[in-house]
């Protein structure tokens, strides 16, 4: 009996060893199944990225490799700015992308990154117009603008001058094509008024009239450049969100607003010293002293727009000469109708 006992839990403990051997077993193919799947599917994993303008341009082991390799590139190209970044962050392989070894990736990126140039951008109401080689031509370009509308006549003198709308110059980066180093193209480009078309998707609320108004276009402007919107005017149909429209305008240039000041001397006629008196007969006038006129230096300033004059404002300066007021009598007395009683020296009229 006690032999049968142990051979019963001989065989179990068998059993059991068996089962345990094949869970390990099928342990280890899960866990094999698994690396094999990481390694073909693509999951993230510790190589880091190299971008060139915001696209993925070669893989390296890790993120200590990609900055050597961009350290390295940059003092090759003699400390030039480029728009490369490491991508910190892990990211999948695509399929059939290769990491490659710090060698490989600083030959390779030499060959792709593009040089980029430090330029000083004018901005204009939010937009980018010209860039230009050195902060000293950007300045330039607007001292050329105001330069157009400063000739002055004799006795003329500038006594203000600023730009409408102010463009505002900031450093960057571009490439080596885009930056002007011609003063006078530049500003010839700021001061224009280009046409520039933009598409404009539909949203919710939208209106034809609210489009045109949004663009400082007319309505009628805006149906003609977009005829499937007459409809939507004539009552025929509606504006749908997510429709395209293209719209021109004309893109506001830069104005020159030069206030310039001139002084010129006139002469004033003085108003005259009435004298009534019942002496003389009513109505009767006798000057009894001729005066002398006064004259002024008066400070005219004038506000022009485009060389075109849009506001003047007078200043009195200085007495040239203070002048000297006529006197009048005028007689209140009792009426006459003869002309006995007129002093024969006066001068009267009636």
């Amino acid at each position: 009996m006690p032999t049968d006992t142990r051979d019963r839990k001989l065989r179990r403990a068998t059993r059991m060893m068996k089962a345990w051997r094949a869970l390990a077993v099928m342990g280890w193919l899960f866990f094999l199944c698994s690396l094999a799947y990481l390694s073909f599917s693509g999951r993230p994993h510790d190589a880091r990225a190299i971008r060139v303008n915001g696209e993925i341009v070669l893989w390296v082991r890790d993120e200590d490799v990609a900055e050597r390799v961009l350290t390295k590139v940059l003092e090759g190209k003699g400390g030039a700015h480029f728009d490369a970044t490491v991508a910190h962050e892990s990211a999948a392989l695509p399929k059939g992308a290769k990491v490659l070894s710090e060698g490989e990736a600083i030959e390779r990126l030499a060959k792709q990154l593009p040089i980029l140039v430090t330029g000083w951008k004018m901005v204009l109401e939010g937009k980018d117009i010209v860039t230009m080689d050195s902060k000293e031509h950007a300045e330039k370009v607007l001292e050329e603008l105001k330069a157009r509308y400063a000739a002055l006549k004799e006795g003329e003198q500038i006594i203000a001058q600023r730009l409408e709308p102010e463009p505002v110059i900031r450093e960057t980066t571009v490439q080596p094509g885009e930056v002007y180093t011609d003063v006078q193209s530049a500003a010839e480009m700021l001061q224009s008024s280009q046409p520039e078309t933009v598409t404009h998707v539909v949203q919710q609320g939208d209106t034809p009239f609210s489009i045109a108004g949004k663009f400082g276009i007319r309505l009628r402007d805006l149906v003609a450049q977009n005829p499937a919107l007459k409809g939507v005017v004539d009552g025929e149909r509606y504006l749908l969100p997510g429709e395209k429209l293209t719209v021109k305008k004309r893109r506001k240039g830069v104005k020159v607003i030069t206030v310039k000041q001139y002084e010129e001397e006139r002469t004033v006629e003085l108003d005259p010293v009435i004298v009534r008196s019942d002496d003389l007969p009513a109505g009767e006038e006798r000057v009894i002293r001729e005066g002398r006129a006064q004259r002024l230096k008066v400070a005219v300033t004038v506000t022009l727009e485009n060389d075109r004059e849009v506001r003047r404002k007078e200043t009195r300066v200085a007495e040239l000469d203070q002048g000297e007021q006529p006197r009048k009598i005028i007689g209140t007395g009792p009426t006459r109708t003869s002309g006995a009683g007129r002093s024969a020296g006066g001068t009267s009229r009636r």
